[in-house]
């Protein structure tokens, strides 16, 4: 039967830049070519025909006939009588393996979850108390159940004993005790004395002269007019003091600075120096941004 077998691709037969890997191929390669084509590989000598067909697909009694051909018709007609020798009985061993079966097979009725479900070993039982069997009337049974959940609720659990800790006491505070003012007193103080005036104060403040008692002025004597006019001129007109090139200070309305108008005119000076220089560097540096 290996004959008909499919060759691997080492095991090809090259004809003439064709590979063959079976021999149906090689039958239909041989009918197309020439006589001198077929006798590059089969002559007097060799024959590359048989030698392939006895070592690759194992087939001596083939490879013995094709030797004793003369030409190319009589290698293909033994080839062709070989591959149809090999598929007459290919298909009679066919024939009686599936003659040898039984046609009928019995159908089993189980499915194969139940085939699974039979072949798995049953469960052990359980020796389990069973609840008891129900009443007719359910009122009791919820009577006879509720004591028992209540008893599994209600078991006095023991306390949980932890070890007596002793208080610490904060200290207490005594809170001081304020003697309460008496009455003319106020805390550190006797409002009962009189209290002593700075003697600063009073020497800094101005004497009051004592009004007299006639509060319009005596008239003047005519006669007197003449030698009293320098005193009177004197004691009328004040004395003007103040030079005008002095300027008051801002300070000390009483006080004058003698030359603080030269103060104030130097002080305006240097500031427009200053205002100045500020800004022609400031021209300077936009005339650079701008640029």
């Amino acid at each position: 039967m290996e004959l008909l077998k499919k060759t691997e691709e080492h095991e090809q037969f090259i004809f003439h830049d064709k590979q063959i890997n079976h021999i149906e191929d090689l039958i239909a390669v041989l009918k197309e070519a020439n006589d001198e084509e077929y006798s590059k590989y089969a002559d007097s000598e060799k024959n590359d025909f048989a030698n392939w067909i006895e070592h690759v697909l194992n087939s001596k009694d083939v490879a013995d006939k094709i030797r004793t051909s003369e030409s190319k018709e009589d290698t293909i007609k033994v080839l062709e009588e070989a591959v149809t020798s090999r598929k007459e009985v290919a298909t009679e061993s066919k024939d009686e393996i599936i003659s040898s079966e039984p046609l009928n097979k019995p159908v089993s009725e189980k499915t194969p979850k139940e085939k699974i479900e039979d072949s798995m070993p049953a469960p052990a039982e359980l020796n389990l108390d069973k609840p008891p069997a129900p009443t007719d009337n359910p009122i009791e049974t919820e009577k006879e159940v509720k004591p028992e959940e209540k008893s599994a609720i209600t078991q006095p659990s023991e306390p949980i004993q932890t070890p007596e800790e002793n208080p610490i006491e904060p200290p207490k505070l005594e809170e001081p005790k304020l003697e309460e003012p008496k009455l003319g007193q106020v805390q550190g103080q006797d409002l009962s004395k009189p209290e002593i005036e700075d003697k600063h104060e009073s020497a800094e403040e101005p004497n009051i002269t004592e009004k007299s008692d006639n509060s319009t002025p005596e008239p003047l004597d005519p006669s007197n007019i003449d030698g009293l006019a320098g005193t009177a001129s004197s004691v009328v007109a004040p004395i003007n003091n103040m030079d005008p090139n002095k300027v008051q200070d801002g300070a000390n309305p009483a006080n004058f600075c003698e030359h603080h108008f030269m103060c104030a005119r130097k002080e305006f000076l240097i500031g427009l120096g200053i205002g100045i220089v500020i800004g022609v560097i400031g021209l300077q540096l936009i005339r650079l941004l701008i640029s």
